[in-house]
């Protein structure tokens, strides 16, 4: 009996608890579908809400597209925005797609960066341009222009500035006409004066009604669309990729840049790379010319000319770079000073880059010791044709240049001719020889000076240094009369020229000018 009721007792458990497994079976089935309903919602919370299985129907539709309505808001807290396609890594997804610059933008952005790398200082160029560095103006400055028949006539700061001129009062009063010139070339007013006697603007007037006015012929004068190419920034830097500033002048800015053009012949090399403002007329004129001028020069002691970008309001000029520097940097060495016979190598590169100039009837009118180049190579060549003017048409009247370099008919205001290109080139070889400019102090003097009396005297710091043909071949280039004074030509046959030492003598002086230097 005990075993039976023990087998009876053992059998009914097992039902009461097969039924309690089935009731546990049944609350395990519920909370495990909505384990899985809470799964499919905090999916659709991330954007990857699942449909249920085919049993939940209509209501599994609707739980996703709630839980893809909670993934749009969550994503909208997360800043990731409703268009935005967020993944299971939520704020971390698709990033919102940068702004894009303007064409102007970029543009001031890329003037921003030539700022920073260009120096502070003023240019050591020509005083054509605007020696007040505070004063801007977006419409160009009008003369001011006085008569002035005395000095009485003038204001208290030009008799001041008279005064440190330390020249003969009487030589003023005789040459008061080519004082003025000098007062009114010289002048740092802003706006710039003009001081001329009523004889001289008479002359001026008259002049101006006979002469041409443009620098260049309509037979040498490119067309815009001939001289240079318009292009975007964009575009440009497609071409050009510019890295490092070379330097800076009255007119422009210069860069070291790299050719990135596949259809240019210099592509993947080095060039330099010239910024010249191109806004208003006079510079779109004077721009035009100087483009003109290089289009036509094809010469080994002149700076090779690749091609031209018009960007926005400026133009971008691609030159060949000249590794080295200029003559006023070479004649200030101390520790390599220029002998005779290398001197004689400058002249000759020098004066057959004229001969070349003169033969296109082109004058340069701004050679100086900041336009001749020098280079690690051996080479000398001019660069800077920005007043060159064609003399085809005769003489010409007017001041251009540098105050230092000037030709003593020039300042004078007389009609000149290819001379004052002979006249700039001996002051550069002057001061190569004696290794430091002629004036180093008052401008004016120094222009009052060559007008009235030309080279001062003495001409060389250490005249027993220098052989009888170095000075001869000086005095005759640098004669006085501007009839008397001889063509290049003339002076490539004087015997100073024949003593002119090897290009590798000169290349092996150069290269350690400029690595002492640190430009090589």
């Amino acid at each position: 009996v005990g075993l039976a009721e023990r087998m009876e007792v053992k059998k009914g458990g097992g039902r009461g608890k097969g039924k309690g497994e089935g009731k546990s079976e049944k609350g395990k089935g519920k909370k495990a579908k909505e384990k899985e309903e809470e799964r499919e919602t905090s999916a659709s919370s991330f954007g990857t809400a699942t449909q249920e299985d085919d049993e939940g129907g209509g209501n599994g539709d609707r739980t996703a597209q709630a839980g893809e309505r909670r993934g749009k808001e969550a994503c909208e807290k997360g800043g990731l925005g409703v268009d935005s396609n967020p993944s299971i890594f939520g704020k971390f997804g698709k990033k919102r797609p940068k702004k894009q610059r303007t064409e102007e933008e970029e543009y001031a952005k890329e003037m921003k960066r030539r700022a920073k790398l260009c120096p502070i200082d003023q240019p050591e160029d020509s005083v054509t341009h605007d020696v007040s560095g505070h004063f801007r103006s977006e419409k160009p400055l009008q003369n001011l222009w006085f008569y002035a028949e005395t000095f009485d006539d003038l204001p208290e700061d030009l008799h001041e500035s008279i005064l440190r001129m330390k020249a003969d009062p009487d030589v003023l009063a005789n040459n008061f006409t080519t004082l003025l010139n000098v007062l009114s070339f010289a002048d740092k007013h802003v706006p710039r004066r003009r001081f001329v006697t009523h004889a001289q603007f008479a002359r001026m007037k008259k002049l101006k009604a006979e002469l041409p006015q443009s620098t260049l012929s309509d037979n040498l004068l490119l067309r815009p669309e001939d001289a240079y190419k318009s292009v975007y920034l964009s575009e440009a830097r497609s071409i050009v990729k510019w890295d490092s500033y070379l330097g800076h002048g009255g007119f422009g800015q210069v860069v070291k840049a790299k050719c990135r053009d596949k259809k240019d012949p210099m592509f993947g090399k080095k060039v330099a790379v010239k910024f010249v403002p191109n806004k208003s007329p006079t510079e779109k004129q004077k721009n035009l010319a100087e483009v003109s001028v290089m289009h036509l020069c094809n010469h080994p002691n002149i700076v090779k000319f690749h091609r031209v970008l018009e960007v926005h309001n400026e133009i971008w000029i691609v030159m060949e770079l000249l590794k080295g520097g200029n003559l006023k940097q070479a004649s200030s060495s101390k520790i390599a000073p220029f002998e005779e016979k290398e001197i004689a190598f400058v002249s000759r590169s020098i004066l057959q880059a004229l001969e070349y100039l003169h033969s296109k009837q082109i004058a340069h009118r701004d050679l100086k010791n900041l336009n001749v180049m020098l280079t690690v190579e051996g080479d000398v060549k001019l660069v800077d044709f920005g007043l060159a003017v064609d003399m085809s048409s005769g003489p010409r009247v007017g001041l251009v240049g540098s105050p230092e370099f000037l030709a003593p008919e020039m300042i004078r205001g007389e009609f000149y001719s290819y001379g004052v290109d002979i006249w700039s080139f001996v002051v550069c070889i002057l001061e190569l020889a004696n290794q430091r400019p002629r004036e180093r102090g008052n401008v004016k003097r120094a222009m009052f000076t060559t007008a009235t009396m030309g080279l001062p005297e003495p001409r060389f710091l250490k005249p027993g240094a220098w052989s009888t043909k170095f000075r001869d071949f000086v005095n005759k280039a640098g004669t006085f009369d501007p009839n008397a004074r001889p063509r290049a030509e003339e002076l490539l046959k004087h015997k100073f020229i024949k003593t002119e030492c090897s290009r590798k003598t000169m290349k092996e002086k150069l290269q350690v000018i400029w690595y002492l230097n640190g430009t090589a």
